[in-house]
């Protein structure tokens, strides 16, 4: 995957503002201010593993969160927003559990099984991360330009649905298990195809060349 570094400029205590808590931590409409800009930037379809000071802002959303959500208090909007932030903070136990306990309407379904196939996928479940990782895929295959923004950056995350699966894939027969690995460079097509942005098409081929060269090596001995 392509690496991106971002610099915000989130430094300063924020005296003028007449609190002791710094002003990036301030609580926005329930949320610390620097939240807001780091969510914009993981949103973004060109970098999908904003690191930074993400994890810092989610320890303030999870704080918030966690006590509804152990009271049953929260709505769906509410679950998968703790469950990003335990993914975010690599909190992958956490992460399952929750989504374990209810099942997506149809406004979440698609972010849903985004989310649970990542996860599984980050720990190395390839079968599992596979459960969902197709459906995410169907699921943004049906969906149609409708100018929210929400729409727009599902959209955007067709190529790196296709890249997602085709790594499950190449993790499962790289374990030994039977699989295509022509199916698996066929993803990776895909996933270059419908990805918009440059930088990930040619990080979608050096994946490809990593899979290839120890598959390769495999089919050899």
């Amino acid at each position: 995957m392509a690496k991106y570094t971002a610099i915000v400029l989130s430094a300063g205590k924020g005296s003028r503002m007449g609190s002791s808590v710094h002003k990036q931590y301030l609580l926005l409409c329930g949320r610390p201010v620097i939240y807001y800009t780091l969510k914009a930037f993981e949103e973004s379809p060109v970098d999908e593993r904003l690191v930074a000071d993400l994890n810092k802002a989610n320890v303030y959303v999870i704080a918030e969160l966690e006590p509804k959500y152990k009271d049953s208090l929260l709505d769906q909007d509410g679950l998968m927003e703790l469950a990003w932030c335990y993914y975010q903070n690599s909190r992958f136990e956490d992460g399952i559990a929750l989504m374990d306990g209810f099942v997506p309407d149809e406004e979440h379904y698609l972010d849903y099984h985004n989310l649970k196939g990542r996860i599984f996928l980050t720990v190395n479940k390839d079968a599992e991360a596979l459960e969902h990782l197709v459906p995410w895929l169907h699921a943004i295959q049906k969906l149609r330009p409708d100018g929210t923004k929400k729409t727009t950056r599902q959209m955007a995350r067709l190529g790196y649905a296709y890249y997602t699966i085709a790594s499950a894939k190449a993790d499962l027969i790289l374990d030994g298990q039977e699989g295509s690995l022509l199916e698996v460079m066929d993803y990776i097509e895909k996933a270059v195809e419908a990805e918009q942005d440059f930088s990930q098409k040619v990080s979608y081929y050096h994946t490809a060349a990593d899979i290839w060269r120890p598959s390769r090596s495999q089919l050899s001995t």
